[in-house]
């Protein structure tokens, strides 16, 4: 049986369009993707400070989903608002750093306690000794002890 010779079956192929189309992943899925890993991870690195350029990818690759005249699905809303949280968390760290590293310059314990730690680091010929290695520390800062 010859079913090509059908003109009703020819009509209804040809109004079949949609089911015959190819499948192809939908658009953006690799930036989703993208964007929930770096947001995910800029929340714990938040707190050192690798955080904040994880965010902001994790923004762009949520911004680049977008389509105009459709909503952000599920996945997207998710990387974008835990992008948001490890931006302004690592900005709060940073922040919370800034303010308090001078009180802890002056104090005599974080002192001492930074001179255990250095010396129990493993040291080679080349290395500094504590107090050139705390007035680097006191200049990187900008403050001083005696101040």
């Amino acid at each position: 049986m010859d079913y090509n010779s059908d003109d009703r079956y020819q009509q209804h192929r040809q109004s079949d369009g949609y089911y015959n189309q190819p499948v192809h992943r939908p658009y953006g899925q690799g930036f989703l993707l993208a964007s929930v890993i770096c947001g995910l991870l800029s929340i714990p690195l938040g707190c050192i400070a690798i955080g904040l350029p994880l965010g902001a990818l994790g923004v762009f690759f949520a911004l680049l989903t977008y389509r105009r005249g459709k909503r952000m699905n599920f996945t997207a809303k998710m990387g974008l608002f835990s992008s948001v949280f490890g931006i302004v968390m690592s900005a709060f760290v940073m922040l919370y750093v800034y303010i308090t590293m001078p009180v802890l310059l002056r104090s005599e314990e974080y002192k001492s306690q930074m001179e255990l730690f250095y010396n129990s680091l493993p040291k080679s010929e080349s290395d500094m000794d504590f107090e050139e290695f705390w007035k680097m520390y006191e200049d990187f800062y900008g403050v001083s002890a005696e101040e």
